[in-house]
C-alpha cells in the first residue's frame, strides 16, 4: 500500500539527502557480509546526519574489522548498538544474532564514539539480553564513557 514514488533504494557508501539529513548506508554483517548477484550489500546500517550530530544506526550486525575501521572515518556521536548477542542454541532455532554487549562496548571504545545506546535487547523473547552486563562492562572497562539505557516511551536530548 505504499506509493513507490515514496520509496528511497539504500546502497552501500551512496548518500541519501532526505528532507533535512543527508544519511549514509554502509555495509552490515548480519553475522556475516553479504551480497547480490551485482555485489550490493543485502544488510545495510545507517549514518545519519541531523542538527550537527552524526548518528550511527547500527540495526542487526555483528563486530568486525571491517565495521570499526568504517566507523573510525564517520567521526561518530551516538551510535545505537545491538547488544543481543549470538549463540549455537539460538542459531539451531534460526535466529540470526548480532554482536553482545562486551563486542558493543568494545567498538564504542575503539571508535571513539562520544555515547553509545545499546539496543536490541527486549525485541524478542529468546534472544534477549540483559543491558545491565553491558553496564557492567562499560563501567569496569571504559568508566569515561558515556551510555545511555533508554526506557520505552524515554525523549532524550543530546548536546554535544
Amino acid at each position: 500500500g505504499i506509493n513507490p514514488s515514496r520509496i528511497i533504494g539504500a546502497k552501500a557508501f551512496d548518500n541519501i539527502n532526505f528532507e533535512s539529513s543527508l544519511i549514509t548506508p554502509i555495509p552490515a554483517a548480519h553475522e556475516k557480509y553479504e551480497t547480490d548477484n551485482l555485489g550490493n550489500h543485502l544488510y545495510l546500517s545507517y549514518i545519519i546526519y541531523l542538527a550537527g550530530v552524526t548518528i550511527y544506526f547500527a540495526g542487526d550486525t555483528v563486530e568486525t574489522e571491517e565495521l570499526v575501521d568504517t566507523l573510525r572515518k564517520f567521526k561518530i556521536d551516538i551510535a545505537f548498538l545491538p547488544i543481543n548477542g549470538a549463540d549455537w542454541k539460538r542459531r539451531r532455532k534460526g535466529t540470526i544474532g548480532n554482536m553482545n554487549a562486551r563486542e558493543a562496548a568494545n567498538i564504542a571504545a575503539d571508535c571513539n564514539i562520544d555515547l553509545v545506546i545499546p539496543i536490541h535487547f527486549d525485541l524478542f523473547k529468546g534472544n534477549s539480553e540483559n543491558p545491565s552486563h553491558f553496564v557492567d562492562y562499560m563501567l569496569e572497562n571504559y568508566p569515561n564513557h558515556k551510555f545511555h539505557i533508554m526506557r520505552p516511551g524515554e525523549r532524550f536530548i543530546y548536546m554535544k
